[in-house]
């Protein structure tokens, strides 16, 4: 949405066929799993989003067999047409470690980037997951916390509140 507000046109494509997260009115797209198994022309199955200058490609029908649907050579003509008539495309995926959708989504981007929603998974499955990508070819890009909430880490740590050493003062101060 930031960079739609400052006036670069955005795509959101939801590539989870699996559990779609983003709704649009029926009959208003035949959304991704549609454009992979049908000759159609991506300008005429974007929805428009409340927000200037967003736009979305919905999941579409969710298909039997969603890998196999996102590993149809297709997939790479959907895409470059996107990055043709947008400045941002953004490939909404299904979690990396449940699915072999995620890394192949991403070996295809330029660029991915994890998000990891913080209490939810442990270290060890964070990092099973950036491994994934990288088996996979993927431009990692970084890791995006959601959901942080330093007060329930057990840590005393404060932002704000803490004094980075004994000559620091404390912004309370």
């Amino acid at each position: 949405m930031s960079f739609a507000k400052v006036g670069r046109s955005v795509l959101i494509i939801d590539a989870d066929m699996r559990k779609p997260s983003f709704v649009a009115d029926a009959g208003s797209s035949i959304g991704l799993s549609g454009m992979l198994t049908r000759d159609a022309v991506l300008s005429e199955q974007v929805v428009r989003s409340g927000t200037d200058n967003l736009y979305l490609l919905p999941a579409g029908i969710i298909p039997p067999n969603p890998a196999e649907l996102l590993s149809s050579p297709k997939l790479r003509s959907v895409l470059q047409e996107a990055k043709d008539a947008f400045d941002l495309v953004v490939i909404d995926s299904p979690p990396v470690l449940s699915f072999t959708d995620a890394p192949l989504l991403g070996s295809i981007a330029e660029g991915s980037v994890i998000v990891v929603h913080a209490g939810s998974i442990r270290t060890p499955a964070v990092q099973r997951t950036i491994s994934r990508m990288l088996d996979s070819r993927t431009n990692v890009l970084g890791i995006l916390l959601t959901k942080f909430d330093a007060k329930k880490t057990g840590a005393a740590y404060s932002y704000y509140g803490y004094a980075y050493g004994k000559n620091a003062y404390s912004y309370s101060e």
